[in-house]
């Protein structure tokens, strides 16, 4: 490819991440501003999410990567369709950023130890870090951890949304195993009119 080339390719890949900085750093903005409202409503987190993966799976596959899915086939819950999107669309973005070979894996299911719950694990193959097994992602104290695992504005949209919806997220990671992010989201939701993300 002719030098011309390479340095148009090489300056709109720079421009492209220019832009996406600065739109996650207005994303993250509203959300701490409280500007953006959260819309409960009934959806089939299975659906949602496996239309995630089918976006997402050809760009793993230019990376060389696997994108595996498990979970059942209906999942019906309440919250913000939207925003559990964008928790798992980022979640998935960090993990093939940061993986070099193998695979990601994305899977869904109600929690085994809570029916009032359900859980997003997305999880890769790529080099981990050494951090406490299965932290809790909100405490402060670990933002120094939490940057090495990825993009720090994406985690930081990705804690804001948590916790709109009232969902955790624990972090579990190591050395040479990769990474694993769980998060559990409240499988239905009361609407009082001063809060209306508030769990039953």
């Amino acid at each position: 490819m002719p030098l011309r080339e390479l340095s148009h390719e090489a300056l709109n890949r720079g421009l492209t991440s220019v832009r996406e900085m600065l739109n996650d750093l207005s994303s993250l903005a509203r959300l701490e501003a409280g500007q953006e409202p959260l819309r409960v409503s009934p959806f089939d987190a299975a659906e949602a999410l496996s239309a995630l993966a089918s976006t997402v799976r050809p760009l793993a596959l230019m990376r060389g990567l696997r994108l595996e899915t498990a979970g059942p086939v209906r999942l019906e819950v309440e919250g913000d369709p939207v925003k559990v999107r964008r928790i798992a669309q980022n979640l998935l973005l960090n993990a093939l950023r940061y993986t070099d070979e193998g695979c990601v894996g994305m899977s869904w299911d109600t929690a085994p130890d809570d029916p009032s719950r359900w859980c997003l694990t997305v999880h890769d193959s790529g080099p981990g870090f050494e951090v406490p097994a299965a932290q809790a992602v909100p405490d402060s104290s670990q933002d120094e951890a939490l940057s090495s695992a990825g993009e720090g504005i994406g985690l930081s949209i990705v804690r804001q949304l948590c916790d709109m919806l009232g969902a955790d997220i624990e972090l579990d990671s190591g050395a040479g195993r990769g990474s694993t992010f769980r998060v559990s989201f409240p499988v239905r939701y009361t609407r009082p009119t001063s809060d209306p993300a508030q769990p039953r």
